[in-house]
C-alpha cells in the first residue's frame, strides 16, 4: 500500500491557516504493521489521477506544485529501491479525474480543467471545467501518445471513481 501526495492543512479547526501540498512517498507493510518512507515525489501532488500496472505507480496530473499540471509521474521498484521519473504528459491539464488500468492501458476519466477554489458565495467548486473526457495510454507505446477515446454519456462529473473489470 503506497501513500503519495496529498492535501492537509495548517492551523486548527474553524481557523485554518494553510493549505498544504505534499509530495512525501510511504508504503505500508500489512504483515509488520509499519510505515516505511519513501523518496519524496519530485513534485508536489494535489487532486491527481492514480492507477498502476504491474510495478509503475502512475500519477496523473493534478495540482503539481501548486499549478495545475499535464505531467505524468511514475514511481517504480528496480533493485530494491523506489525510484520517480517523469513519464511524460496528458493532452490537457486535469486535476480530479479518476485513474485506472486494464492490461497494459492507462485511462483517464473525467475531471477539470482548472483548480476552482470557493465561488464568491463561498459554495465550493463551482464546476465550470468540469470534463466528460476519456484518455487511453497505451504503456508499451514509446511515444507516451495519449488517445482521446469516446467522452462518457450523462452529466458532466469530477472526483468520480472508476474500476476496470476483468
Amino acid at each position: 500500500l503506497l501513500l503519495i501526495g496529498g492535501t492537509y492543512w495548517e492551523g486548527t479547526k474553524g481557523n485554518w491557516t494553510k493549505k498544504v501540498f505534499s509530495a512525501a512517498t510511504h508504503a505500508f507493510d500489512p504483515v509488520a504493521q509499519s510505515w516505511e518512507k519513501l523518496p519524496d515525489a519530485p513534485v508536489t501532488f494535489g487532486y491527481p489521477a492514480y492507477t498502476h500496472i504491474g510495478d509503475a505507480i502512475y500519477v496523473m496530473g493534478g495540482l503539481q506544485n501548486g499549478k495545475p499540471s499535464r505531467d505524468v509521474h511514475v514511481l517504480r521498484k528496480s533493485g530494491g529501491k523506489y525510484v520517480w521519473q517523469r513519464y511524460g504528459q496528458l493532452p490537457e491539464t486535469r486535476m480530479f479525474a479518476a485513474g485506472v488500468a486494464s492490461g497494459r492501458f492507462v485511462y483517464v476519466v473525467g475531471g477539470t480543467r482548472e483548480f476552482e477554489p470557493f465561488d464568491a458565495k463561498g459554495t465550493c467548486c463551482t464546476s465550470k471545467s468540469a470534463t466528460s473526457t476519456l484518455w487511453a495510454l497505451d504503456t508499451t507505446d514509446p511515444s507516451k501518445t495519449w488517445k482521446a477515446l469516446a467522452n462518457f454519456p450523462g452529466s458532466l462529473r469530477w472526483g468520480q471513481q472508476a474500476i476496470a473489470e476483468g
